[in-house]
């Protein structure tokens, strides 16, 4: 198991503490006790989370946090689709920082990361999309944060890595688009 510090946002010195479980969830330890992690004591409170026998519980979220980060998330879909994608992307962070389980806004934001061109936070985001997808759109986040992650190794040609992540895709809800993909990267993979 290793922890990571990731930059929450380009301003300040505000990070992300996360770890890595052996099945591969990304999990956020910053919010584990519900409150921020301070950077003087990041490397005390790290410690502690090293063990993989050490459980990682994400706070209760109210009902009026769950609308106001639903509120969030859809002015960031309409900031994503009128092109301002900075706006966008902070719009999806705040509703995460509301809402930390909220795979949707993650899976958004992993995709205005990757139209960004911020690959390794777009893969990030989208990962913890799929770990975190829930409710009746469970199978749409995870099928569209795996196309998404496909499209970037895609991009990378690193065909066999994309065509796992368009498989898995497909495996989530079958999509026409996802077909279309498998085939297209087959074809470069043969």
């Amino acid at each position: 198991m290793r922890s990571y510090y990731v930059p929450k946002n380009a301003v300040g010195n505000l990070w992300t503490i996360f770890r890595i479980t052996g099945e591969g969830e990304f999990q956020d330890i910053n919010t584990v006790r519900g409150t921020n992690v301070d950077a003087e004591d990041v490397l005390g409170t790290v410690n502690t989370f090293l063990s993989s026998t050490t459980r990682v519980e994400a706070r209760v979220v109210t009902a009026s946090e769950t609308q106001s980060a639903t509120t969030l998330n859809h002015n960031g879909e309409k900031a994503y689709h009128d092109g301002d994608l900075e706006g966008a992307a902070n719009l999806f962070r705040q509703a995460i920082d509301i809402d930390s389980n909220f795979g949707q806004a993650y899976s958004n934001l992993g995709l205005t990361y990757q139209k960004l061109g911020r690959t390794s936070e777009a893969i990030w985001a989208n990962r913890k999309a799929i770990a975190l997808a829930s409710g009746n759109t469970a199978s749409t986040v995870r099928a569209s944060s795996y196309y998404n992650i496909a499209k970037i190794y895609e991009a990378a040609g690193q065909f066999a890595d994309a065509l796992k992540h368009y498989e898995l895709a497909k495996s989530q809800k079958d999509n026409p688009v996802y077909s279309q993909a498998i085939d297209r990267v087959r074809a470069q993979i043969h």
